[in-house]
């Protein structure tokens, strides 16, 4: 591993958080995506009497900083493949734990 910092982690210059998004048209809102997120980033909004049910979304901590580590523990979960992933978690150089860093395109991990 290289030498460097511990980042900032509300530093976006530092720290890219993932970015997920949620396709209300497929999206059935049954709140699977909700259980798995390690970092507990991923809401089902509460229902409101007479309304349908909203939509999951994921809430900013600061602006642009959203929790998501973009680990696909959601995309796994939601049943219809509503979740789709922006972007990735990255650490930017020289931080440490550059060996978390992660594609631009989410894939799944293989089956050995």
């Amino acid at each position: 591993m290289r030498k460097g910092k511990i980042p900032d982690y509300d530093d976006p210059k530092q720290i890219t958080y993932g970015i997920i998004e949620f396709d209300g048209e497929k999206c059935i809102r049954c709140g699977a995506c909700t259980y798995p997120c390690p970092a507990r980033t991923v809401y089902l909004p509460q229902k409101k009497e007479g309304e349908k049910q909203g939509v999951p979304y994921s809430e900013e901590l600061l602006p642009g900083v959203i929790p998501c580590m973009a680990c696909g523990d959601c995309l796994a979960a939601c049943p219809k493949g509503a979740i789709t992933m922006k972007r990735g978690f990255r650490v930017n150089h020289p931080y440490f734990y550059e060996r978390l860093t992660q594609d631009e395109e989410l894939t799944y991990p293989h089956k050995y």
